[in-house]
């Protein structure tokens, strides 16, 4: 036999559900409806009444950096790449470190903290460089010198007049 699979309901629902229960519907018409296992309605149910229900938390140790030390580490991406010096994984891994080992000198942080960071803070993306050719990457005074220098040539050997020079370069 297969084994059975967690049904997937909101808070919402579940909240809905309670009510209906507190309400005086029955327990299990309401759990067959709502998709929500009776033996987890019924608990829920009972916590409601005793006042002792805590709302779902997140799984999980918590981050190993505090709340206020990562807001810090999302503002200074947001100004390195605001500034043209857009960060990567490994810069923030780095910085990650920095502030964990001044909280704690032997914690450290990880590619998986890395990755749920990044998922935590959504308003940030991975930026990568864009591959661009030798010939545009290899522009120096020199080179824009000589083009300069070449076109100078152009225009006195053919007697072309600036504006029909310009004429022809915006119109062509």
């Amino acid at each position: 036999m297969a084994p059975l699979t967690r049904s997937r309901y909101t808070p919402a629902e579940l909240h809905q559900a309670i009510q209906d229960v507190i309400s005086g519907q029955s327990g299990r018409f309401v759990s067959g409806k709502s998709k929500i296992p009776y033996l987890t309605l019924m608990r829920k149910v009972r916590e409601t009444k005793a006042g002792t229900l805590v709302p779902p938390q997140r799984r999980g140790p918590p981050p190993i950096l505090p709340r206020d030390c990562e807001s810090d580490l999302v503002a200074w991406i947001t100004a390195m790449q605001q500034d043209g010096h857009p960060v990567d994984r490994h810069m923030i891994l780095i910085k990650g470190n920095q502030l964990v080992r001044q909280l704690d000198p032997l914690g450290s942080v990880s590619g998986g903290w890395y990755k749920r960071f990044m998922q935590r803070h959504t308003q940030l993306t991975s930026r990568s460089a864009q591959v661009i050719s030798h010939a545009r990457n290899s522009v120096n005074d020199a080179a824009v010198q000589v083009l300069f220098d070449s076109v100078e040539s152009i225009i006195a050997e053919h007697g072309i007049i600036t504006s029909e020079f310009l004429e022809l370069i915006l119109y062509s």
